[in-house]
């Protein structure tokens, strides 16, 4: 993985968790990586909510 294709993933988890509004806690995200680029998998924050 180059340093291109993190700077792509970390930019797309960013994306996520501004638009849910997760400012602090525990976060996992799931990224499936495709010819299309990254796309989410799954997102699950603390406290056991879950984005999909």
């Amino acid at each position: 993985m180059t340093g291109e294709d993190r700077a792509v993933l970390r930019s797309t988890v960013t994306a996520l968790l501004d638009l849910t509004d997760h400012q602090e806690g525990a976060a996992r995200t799931e990224v499936t990586l495709s010819a299309h680029g990254p796309r989410i998998a799954a997102c699950f924050l603390e406290g056991g909510h879950k984005t999909h």
